[in-house]
């Protein structure tokens, strides 16, 4: 009966954590050695993405009873640790594939579920705030180029004034 209570509450946690994620990323971490894996989880803890290793079928229950798509359950085969994050969806994909060890199984972000061909997309997603300062000059580059055009006319006028200047002295 202990064992039967351990497991309720991992799925209670897993629950928990699981219902603010914005991004929930299935991978594979075979082959890795325990001291890349610790490096891997230290570098995932210090962008504020949690990396947890829980049995596949707990996190099938959690994943069911929280209305998950079924499709998620596809990526629980083998040893797969999630990678979760509150905040930036798209963060873990790019952390992912700088660190390499880990195989990307498949993902759940922003109500959508995106596969292993997928990944590429996903990791290459800039950031928000790359994507507002893309927006942003986006918005003023015409402003700059206006800007430019109108002061290149104004130094031909200059010259052109100055050259009328010379020829009348």
């Amino acid at each position: 009966m202990v064992v039967k209570e351990e497991k309720i509450n991992k799925v209670k946690n897993l629950k928990e954590i699981l219902k603010n994620a914005k991004g929930v990323y299935f991978v594979d971490f075979t082959n890795i050695p325990a001291n890349e894996l610790a490096k891997i989880r230290m570098r995932f803890r210090e962008e504020k993405i949690k990396m947890m290793v829980v049995k596949n079928n707990l996190c099938e229950i959690a994943l069911r009873e929280l209305n998950f798509p079924k499709e998620t359950e596809n990526f629980l085969v083998g040893p797969t640790a999630l990678v979760i994050s509150d905040e930036d969806p798209t963060k873990p994909a790019r952390l992912i594939k700088e660190l390499k060890f880990l195989k990307f199984k498949g993902c759940f972000v922003e109500e959508k579920i995106f596969y292993d061909k997928d990944f590429g997309f996903l990791a290459n997603i800039p950031n928000k705030e790359e994507l507002r300062s893309q927006i942003v000059s986006y918005i003023l580059s015409p402003i700059f180029e206006f800007v430019f055009v109108l002061e290149s006319k104004l130094r031909e006028l200059i010259i052109i004034l100055e050259n009328l200047k010379n020829k009348q002295t």
